[in-house]
């Protein structure tokens, strides 16, 4: 279960070609193919479209979450205190969202999770680490306490609610996990706030979508968190 940083990925046949269905249509990249133990000449490939590619922008109105300025306000809070903000992104796809905010906010340390690597995970961003491996695995690379911001872009959507939980506890004081989550799921997040001191409120976009959002606090594995829905969406912050 490698963790890739800074040096290239060489993707066999079988998982180039399988890799190549997922990517953005009308952009081209240069992909090292290694075949019967031998480099092949670099190959332009058109790409072709699913959410793996998914810039920051996007991934901020699916997630009803304002994820960049969150990590400078991380960067400002976590960094005074002489500590590095830790962010994973749950499901990173291609690391197309990691290259963007590394780029942007390098005092932070940022994690790619997937369970399939990509050609593209040839990072040039040295505060950038990408982990292949299962769901199973995710705690074997984060303790207790060591995240600052966990996000999932439909990375999370297709676990159970319970796995979505268990992830509270790789949370720092003060940390949150926003992730979309499906829609037969969302009740079990919901029972999480005690009827008595939840709360609802419902506004019109621009779009002319309604948004309904619910929070209130609740108890998660022993740690006392805000919860809040919107829509699909869940945030949960951790604090204590």
């Amino acid at each position: 279960m490698p963790v890739y940083g800074g040096k290239k990925l060489y993707a066999g046949p079988t998982r180039l070609r399988r890799n190549l269905t997922r990517l953005w249509p009308d952009e081209r990249i240069e992909i090292l193919v290694k075949k019967r133990g031998r480099l092949r000449q670099v190959q332009k490939v058109r790409r072709r479209g699913w959410m793996e590619y998914s810039s920051v922008e996007k991934i901020e109105g699916e997630l009803h979450f304002p994820l960049k300025n969150k990590i400078k306000s991380l960067i400002s809070g976590v960094g005074k205190k002489g500590r590095t903000p830790v962010v994973v992104d749950w499901g990173c796809g291609a690391g197309v969202a990691l290259e963007e905010l590394a780029s942007s906010c390098k005092q932070a340390k940022f994690y790619g999770f997937s369970n399939q690597a990509y050609p593209s995970w040839d990072t040039k961003q040295t505060n950038v680490r990408l982990i292949h491996a299962q769901e199973k695995d995710f705690k074997r690379y984060f303790k207790k306490n060591s995240a600052d911001l966990i996000y999932s872009n439909f990375g999370l959507w297709h676990t159970k609610p319970d796995y979505v939980l268990s992830l509270i506890p790789v949370l720092r004081t003060g940390g949150e996990m926003v992730a979309n989550i499906l829609p037969s799921s969302m009740f079990r997040f919901y029972e999480l706030i005690p009827r008595g001191i939840r709360k609802q409120a419902a506004y019109l976009k621009k779009d002319g979508v309604t948004t309904t959002r619910y929070w209130g606090h609740a108890l998660i594995n022993g740690r006392k968190c805000k919860v809040t829905l919107i829509n699909n969406s869940v945030h949960i912050k951790v604090l204590n």
